[in-house]
């Protein structure tokens, strides 16, 4: 895997092949396709294994905004924990672009983003019991799509651009103030 990120990120998905991956991975071309029949499903194995790591990411901290008093600071540190999953994951806004633009995989983003923000909805409910389960599910959607997009942007460069990342902290902590600014919920 670690040689289809490597191509992704020097040469992007016109340079993503089997033959290509194979030969980085000291491999036989054979060898690759008894494991994956395509670059695409190269693709996807990546795309879920970046995933799974920012849904378990997300699921433990989510927990603790039920009772943070302050939540303000805790949005910053999970907003820094993703920026710090992409530094560890060199080529996730590259891959993103590629889920993006190819026919076959645009739909995996989409759920992986779904996934996410039902998880902060769930999380926004649990705190604010006064908040519409269906508001809390589209808020978390929103914001989910607005952390995930502006830190996409703020990945483009290298290094990345921490203005970016500052600014996608605040439009996060303004815009879900509305939903979290209570008296955290016993958890109950």
């Amino acid at each position: 895997m670690s040689a289809a990120t490597d191509i992704l990120m020097e040469s992007g998905l016109p340079g993503l092949n089997t033959n290509a991956i194979a030969a980085r991975a000291s491999i036989n071309v054979s060898t690759l396709y008894s494991y994956f029949p395509d670059k695409v499903a190269i693709v996807r194995e990546l795309a879920d294994r970046l995933d799974d790591r920012r849904e378990r990411f997300l699921a433990e901290r989510l927990k603790g905004l039920v009772s943070e008093e302050d939540w303000r600071s805790y949005i910053a540190d999970m907003v820094e924990g993703l920026v710090q999953l992409r530094v560890e994951s060199p080529g996730s806004a590259t891959l993103h672009r590629v889920l993006r633009a190819v026919p076959e995989t645009e739909g995996l983003d989409s759920a992986a983003l779904r996934r996410r923000a039902i998880l902060v909805g769930q999380a926004i409910g649990r705190r604010n019991q006064t908040v519409d389960q269906d508001q809390a599910e589209l808020v978390g959607r929103v914001v989910s799509e607005l952390v995930a997009r502006m830190l996409d942007l703020a990945f483009e460069s290298e290094p990345y651009d921490r203005a970016i990342v500052g600014e996608t902290i605040l439009l996060a902590q303004k815009y879900l103030a509305p939903c979290l600014d209570t008296t955290p919920s016993s958890g109950q």
